[in-house]
C-alpha cells in the first residue's frame, strides 16, 4: 500500500514536470517567432550600419517603460518624436534610436565666409551664389520616413546669397554635416571647375572645416573679354628624336620643320641623358625666338598677359626622382610671337616614349594673328580656307620685306 502510494506520488511529479517543461517550450518558441517577425519587419524598411564583415554594428539607448503604458513603446531621447511600431522588437527599437542619435550627433554649427574673384584677383559683386547644406534629420520620425524609402535620414536645406562690392558672401547660424557651394555665377564670366565645393563640417567621417572671416575661402571667376575677334584654330602633332635634334613649329601654318629656325614661331627640342635605365633623366625646351612664352594654369585662356614672358621653358625629369618623374606631361602656354604682332594659347602634351623618342601635341591652339592678346574663341569668326589661305600669303610678303636685302 505504501508502495502505491509512491508510485502515485512519483506519477504527478513527472506529469507536473512536463507540464511545466511544455509551458518553457511554449513561451520560448513564442518570444522566438515574435522577435523574427520584429527583426524582418524593421529591416525591411531601415539600413542599420555595418562593421567590415558585414555584421550590425550595436549602439546604445535607454529603453523604459511609460507609466500610462503597459508596454515599452517610449524612449526617453533627444528628439525622439514617435513611439516604438508594434512589428519593431524592442531590441531593434534601441537599437534604431541609438544610430540615429549617432547620425544626427554629427551635425555640427556652420558659418561659412567665402570671396569671390576674377582672373586678376580683381573682387567680382553681384555674384549668386547656391550653398547646399546637408544634415542628418533632427527628428526620428522624419528619420525613419526617409530611410523607409531607400534614404538615409539626410535631409537639404539650400540658400542663395549674393556677393557684396568686395566679392564677399558669407553663411551663419545653420546647422549639418557638409556645405556644398553648388553655383556661382556672373553674367559675362566663367566658373572654374577646380575649386574647391564642398566643406566637412561632421566630424564622423573627417577633421571639421573651420571658417574664418578673416581668410575666406577664394572662388575664382574667369571674366570674358566681352568682345570676340578673328582667330586661327589648329592642332600640331608631331615625333621628336631624344637626342640634338630640334623642331621648329609655324603656328600659324600648322606646319613643323627641321632644325632651329629663327623666323618660327617655336623652337621645341627634346633629350634624354641615358636610354638604357628603365626610367632615364629627360628634358624638354620651348623657345620663342621671335617672342616669349609664359607656362600658366588658367582654366580659360581668354586674355594674353601684357608682361611676364620669358624667352625660354624648360621641364627636367630626374630618373632617380620616383615622385616627379613622368613619362608625360601636360601643360597650358601662352605665346608671344613675331614681335607682338601674334598672340596664341597653347594647350600642350610632352610624351618621352621608348627607344629615343618623343612626342610633341599642342590641341587646340587659338592664335591671334593681329596683335592682339584677345584669344575667346567665337566659332563663327574663326579665320578658315581662302580667308587663312590669304592671311598666310600676306604674312609671308610682310615677312619676307622685313629681311635685309642682299647687296653686292
Amino acid at each position: 500500500m505504501r508502495l502505491n502510494w509512491m508510485r502515485t506520488k512519483l506519477g504527478s511529479q513527472k506529469l507536473l514536470l512536463f507540464i511545466v517543461l511544455a509551458l518553457v517550450v511554449c513561451v520560448a518558441i513564442t518570444l522566438l517567432f515574435s522577435r523574427k517577425e520584429g527583426h524582418k519587419d524593421f529591416s525591411a524598411h531601415i539600413n542599420l550600419p555595418v562593421d567590415a564583415t558585414g555584421r550590425h554594428l550595436h549602439t546604445t539607448s535607454t529603453v523604459t517603460n511609460d507609466k500610462s503604458r503597459t508596454s515599452a513603446n517610449v524612449v526617453v531621447s533627444n528628439n525622439v518624436d514617435m513611439e516604438r511600431p508594434p512589428n519593431v522588437a524592442i531590441a531593434d527599437w534601441s537599437q534604431i534610436v541609438g544610430y540615429f542619435n549617432w547620425r544626427r550627433a554629427n551635425n555640427a554649427p556652420i558659418d561659412f565666409y567665402g570671396k569671390v574673384v576674377d582672373q586678376y584677383a580683381k573682387a567680382v559683386p553681384q555674384a549668386r551664389i547656391r550653398l547646399r547644406v546637408s544634415a542628418y534629420s533632427e527628428s526620428l520620425r522624419v528619420y525613419m520616413e526617409k530611410g523607409e524609402h531607400g534614404g538615409d535620414g539626410l535631409e537639404s536645406r539650400t540658400h542663395n546669397v549674393v556677393s557684396d562690392v568686395n566679392g564677399f558672401f558669407s553663411l551663419a547660424r545653420e546647422r549639418g554635416e557638409v556645405l556644398y557651394i553648388e553655383d556661382i555665377a556672373k553674367d559675362g564670366f566663367e566658373v572654374s571647375g577646380r575649386e574647391t565645393k564642398s566643406f566637412a563640417y561632421g566630424t564622423h567621417y573627417g577633421g571639421r572645416y573651420v571658417p574664418d572671416s578673416n581668410s575666406p575661402a577664394i572662388f575664382k571667376l574667369w571674366k570674358k573679354t566681352g568682345a570676340t575677334e578673328p582667330l586661327i584654330k589648329n592642332e600640331i602633332s608631331f615625333k621628336t628624336k631624344m637626342d640634338s635634334s630640334q623642331y621648329s613649329v609655324d603656328i600659324i601654318k600648322g606646319k613643323v620643320y627641321g632644325g632651329a629656325r629663327q623666323n618660327s614661331d617655336l623652337i621645341v627640342h627634346m633629350w634624354v641623358e641615358n636610354t638604357t635605365n628603365s626610367r632615364p633623366s629627360w628634358s624638354a625646351s620651348f623657345t620663342a625666338p621671335s617672342g616669349g612664352l609664359i607656362e600658366t594654369d588658367d582654366r580659360y585662356l581668354y586674355l594674353a598677359p601684357t608682361e611676364g614672358y620669358k624667352t625660354k621653358l624648360d621641364w627636367q625629369f630626374e630618373g632617380s626622382n620616383r615622385v616627379s618623374w613622368t613619362s608625360h606631361v601636360r601643360t597650358k602656354i601662352y605665346l608671344q610671337s613675331r614681335s607682338g604682332h601674334v598672340f596664341a594659347a597653347l594647350e600642350v602634351e610632352l610624351y618621352k616614349y621608348p627607344f629615343g623618342e618623343g612626342g610633341v601635341i599642342l590641341d587646340p591652339n587659338l592664335i591671334n594673328p593681329h596683335g592682339s592678346r584677345n584669344l575667346e574663341y567665337d566659332k563663327t569668326k574663326e579665320i578658315t580656307g581662302r580667308n587663312l589661305a590669304e592671311l598666310i600669303k600676306q604674312m609671308d610678303s610682310q615677312d619676307k620685306a622685313a629681311q635685309p636685302s642682299n647687296t653686292k
